[in-house]
Order: C-alpha cells, then sequence, then structure tokens
C-alpha cells in the first residue's frame, strides 16, 4: 500500500506540472525591478476578471493545468451526454455518438478547444512578462536605479487599461448575444433539425454545452482585450523617441545583435506565440464552416452560418494585420535608429572626403590614410544602410505563414482524399 508520504509527493508532483509556483517564491526569484514590472501587470489582468481570478490567482493553474481541464470539461460533457441519451427513451446514444464522433468534430472537441484553452493564461501574464524583458534585454535605456519615465507612463497606461472593467462587460454582452443567436437560428431557424446522424435531437445535448460554450467564448475574448491593450502599449512604448527635457534617448536598437531583429528578439518570439494563439482560432474557424458545408451544403451554408463565413474571411484578412501591428509598433524606432546612424557616418564620410580632397596631392603618406579613411567610412555607410527596420527575420515570418495557412491543410487534405478516391474509382 502507499504510504500517506508517496501519496503527498505524488500530489506535489501532479500539482507541479499543473500549477505556477507560489507567488510570493517567484518573486523572490525573480530580479528586480522584472518582478515589479511583470507581477503588477499580471494582477492588472485579472483583477476584474473573476474568471481569470479564480483560475490563475487562486488555482494558479498553468497552460497544462488549463489543458487537462478542458480534456476534462469535454470528457464530461460528453459521458453525460451519452448517459442521458441512454436512460431517455425518446433519444439514441449511439446517434449522439456518431454525430460526436465524426473526425472534424473529435479534432475540435479534443485538441483545438484544449489548446485554445492554454492561451489564456498565457495572454494574462504575458503583458507582464513581455514589458519586464524588454527593459532587462536593454531596449528600454536605464536611467540608474529607477525605471526610466517613458516605461513607467506605458506601465501606468497598461495597468489601467488591463484592469478596466470595460472590457469584462464587452466580453460578456458579446457572450450572451452569440449564445442567443446561436440558440434562436439552431431552434426557430431549424438549422438542428439537420444536424447529421442526430437530427433535432441535438437540442439536449446543445444544452448541456451552452454553459461551457460561453465560458470558452468569454476567455477567449477576454484574451483578444489583452493583446489589443499589449498592442497599444507597444505603440506608446516604442513611440517615445526621445525624453526631450534630458534629451535622453528612451529606446535602445542594436542592429548587430545577434537575434537580427535589432535586439528586439523577445518581441519577435512574442508575435508568433499570438500567431499560433490566431491559428488555433482559425482551426476552430475553418472546421465548423466544413461541418457547415457538410450539413447544409455551400450555398445554403453561406446563406444560413452568415456569421461563421464573415469570420473565416475575417481570420484571413486579420490574422497578418495583428502579426504585424504587433512588430509594426517597433518600425519607428528601428527606421530612427537606422536614420541617425547614417546621419552621422554620412557626416564623417563628407568631413574625410572634403579632406581628402583638400589635402596636399605631394604628400602620398597623408593622402593614402585620408583615402583609407574615406573607404572604410563607405564601407560602414553601407553595413548601416543594411540594418534591420522591422524587428523579425526569415525564420519568424515563416512560421508566422505557417501557422496563419496551417487551418486550411486538413479541409485541403480531405477534399483531396475524396478526389483521389472518386477518381480512382472510376
Amino acid at each position: 500500500m502507499e504510504t500517506a508520504t508517496e501519496k503527498r509527493s505524488l500530489l506535489q508532483l501532479v500539482t507541479k506540472w499543473l500549477r505556477y509556483r507560489d507567488q510570493e517564491r517567484q518573486e523572490a526569484k525573480e530580479p528586480e525591478p522584472y518582478a515589479g514590472i511583470s507581477q503588477k501587470l499580471i494582477r492588472a489582468a485579472y483583477r476584474n476578471d473573476p474568471l481569470g481570478r479564480f483560475l490563475i490567482e487562486k488555482l494558479r493553474l498553468n497552460s497544462v493545468g488549463f489543458f487537462l481541464l478542458g480534456i476534462l470539461a469535454i470528457a464530461f460533457l460528453e459521458g453525460l451526454g451519452l448517459l442521458l441519451y441512454a436512460l431517455i427513451p425518446t433519444l439514441s446514444a449511439s446517434a449522439l455518438m456518431q454525430y460526436l464522433f465524426q473526425w472534424p468534430l473529435v479534432i475540435l472537441f479534443w485538441v483545438v478547444a484544449p489548446l485554445l484553452l492554454t492561451f489564456y493564461p498565457w495572454v494574462t501574464r504575458s503583458p507582464g512578462h513581455l514589458f519586464a524583458d524588454l527593459y532587462l534585454d536593454g531596449v528600454v535605456t536605464q536611467e540608474g536605479k529607477g525605471l526610466p519615465k517613458p516605461l513607467i507612463a506605458v506601465h501606468d497606461l497598461m495597468i489601467n487599461q488591463l484592469s478596466d472593467k470595460r472590457w469584462v462587460y464587452i466580453a460578456l454582452g458579446i457572450t450572451v448575444a452569440a449564445q442567443f443567436y446561436w440558440i434562436t437560428t439552431g431552434i426557430i431557424g431549424e438549422d438542428w433539425e439537420k444536424t447529421p446522424y442526430i437530427g433535432s435531437n441535438i437540442l439536449l445535448y446543445n444544452t448541456l454545452q451552452m454553459l461551457a460554450q460561453a465560458i470558452g467564448l468569454y476567455m477567449l475574448l477576454m484574451g483578444v482585450a489583452r493583446i489589443i491593450v499589449t498592442i497599444r502599449g507597444l505603440f506608446k512604448l516604442f513611440g517615445n523617441e526621445t525624453n526631450r527635457k534630458n534629451n535622453i534617448k528612451t529606446i535602445h536598437i542594436r542592429p548587430w545583435h545577434p537575434d537580427k531583429c535589432g535586439g528586439l528578439g523577445t518581441l519577435s518570439k512574442y508575435a508568433v506565440r499570438i500567431s499560433y494563439f490566431i491559428a488555433l482560432l482559425g482551426f476552430w474557424l475553418v472546421l465548423n464552416a466544413y461541418l457547415s458545408v457538410l450539413r447544409f451544403g455551400i450555398q445554403h451554408s453561406l446563406a444560413t452560418d452568415t456569421g461563421l463565413w464573415i469570420s473565416v474571411i475575417g481570420y484571413v484578412i486579420l490574422a497578418p494585420i495583428i502579426f504585424f501591428l504587433t512588430l509594426g509598433s517597433a518600425r519607428h524606432a528601428m527606421l530612427r535608429s537606422k536614420a541617425e546612424h547614417l546621419r552621422r557616418i554620412s557626416e564623417q564620410l563628407d568631413t574625410a572626403y572634403k579632406e581628402t580632397w583638400q589635402s596636399d596631392q605631394g604628400t602620398s603618406v597623408n593622402l593614402s590614410k585620408s583615402v583609407q579613411e574615406v573607404k572604410l567610412l563607405n564601407e560602414l555607410y553601407i553595413l548601416a544602410y543594411k540594418f534591420p527596420v522591422w524587428p523579425f527575420d526569415f525564420t519568424t515570418l515563416r512560421r508566422f505563414v505557417i501557422a496563419w495557412i496551417a487551418p486550411f491543410l486538413p479541409i485541403g487534405i480531405s477534399y483531396a482524399a475524396q478526389f483521389f478516391i472518386e477518381l480512382f474509382s472510376l
């Protein structure tokens, strides 16, 4: 038999995988001012979000914990549904099982939905970690022991916007409206009657999953709100060209940095992770559109599920916009840095060229040194002209493009397989 110590050790191991470390221990290990920046923004992100406060502050669930929570919720809903359909004589558990085990639904419920949940704690904590990392990476010029004034201004703005209750009200309003629209089109519009394998008997199961759908949509909308606030904060941070009073530059771009992003590799990584989150949303939308086509046919689907198709088009358009907006926040700062380098080199090059032109032609040694200086400055100018002006490299762009088109691959493969099967069966 397992001893109490062994059981406690197993529980601690499980807890380690599913929860963040205790906040006090975490802050003690984080260097100042990292803890001050990150923890204040993290707390602001869920301060007025009751669901986030419960799951992230009280339970301290990490991404793995949220994934497992999603799996358990799906298992509970499907298990309860199958049980009720088996017990109620007018319903059929086998019909529900046939409906639930369609491959698009299996991917939607058991893969995409839990993976979407994993981004909720990350997108809640990421604004704090992002701005703290930008400071530690030296992107924001340090002023003695305290935080630079521009970063303090952005920090305060972010706290106010992240904790704004209006985001909660907007998310709740959209969630309620979406659920009302789903029910009215399903029952009054008779869309649910055309559900494959089960027809209008899907009503009970859809009723069971209403609460889970509402919670999932609310979490999604709150995640999007935090992305919007983060992008606004980035534009404010990188838009501060100088501290005019003291003539101190606030943003430090390092063109020769090995990350090939001017020292903004942290921002590049954040944008890539956001693109993965958006790609999962794309998977959700595209698979639902595919199910809609199977149920109604393409023409009736466009008329019946208009909002869904508008969302798919919105994904295609908005995904690259959000990606490039996130990175574009630093573009003007990088352009200013490049222009400043070119201006300084150009001034030295003009001076050296003028001195060479006016030098004593009879003194070959002085002339040789002057010509050599001009050549070196010219090479330096060419090098500075190649400085990056976007905080990403080809690898980052490739990852985004793959994530962007990935939601359409399962449907494309399905149709391609169906085409070849029909072709060879002739």
